[in-house]
């Protein structure tokens, strides 16, 4: 038998039904964003390299690691997200996403260029607006919060 005061037990699944919706929201607004684990690896903060340059990656070697890129002036380079030469991984290695649009931050100036999740090389949204999907994601929550929020009032 409970010794809660009456209503209080949906109170309880109520909170943990809004709070769920949140973490979906910000899940979902952080992965449309192009979040990478750049806290798998202790770095300081990315400095833009003088040598930046933008492109889509048009295909990917070594688990991802290795892109070959047609920057936005139409040449085609390669990019390795870790070491080059070596098939040893590390926490700090990079990965890429075919069809996707970067903004590099190699830490060379010529191809192949080298970069890792230190480096502030970040997916960037055709649109230039990355906030178009993170709203998607609040919507969701939002929607999700009202509709437990109603069943929960009329129970």
């Amino acid at each position: 038998m409970s010794t809660a005061p009456p209503g209080t037990a949906l109170t309880g699944a109520f909170r943990f039904v809004v709070v769920a919706a949140l973490a979906l929201g910000w899940a979902s607004a952080g992965l449309a964003a192009g979040a990478t684990p750049a806290t798998a690896a202790s770095c300081d903060s990315p400095e833009p390299s003088p040598d930046a340059f933008r492109g889509v990656v048009l295909e990917t070697a070594a688990h991802g690691r290795i892109a070959t890129v047609r920057t936005d002036d139409k040449r085609i380079v390669t990019v390795h997200g870790g070491a080059m030469g070596t098939t040893v991984w590390s926490s700090a290695d990079r990965t890429y996403t075919v069809g996707a649009h970067y903004e590099f931050h190699p830490r060379d100036d010529a191809p192949p260029y080298r970069d890792d999740i230190c480096t502030a090389t970040h997916p960037i949204n055709e649109s230039d607006s990355d906030s178009a999907w993170s709203h998607t994601g609040w919507l969701v929550a939002v929607v999700v919060a009202a509709a437990v929020a109603g069943w929960c009032h009329r129970q």
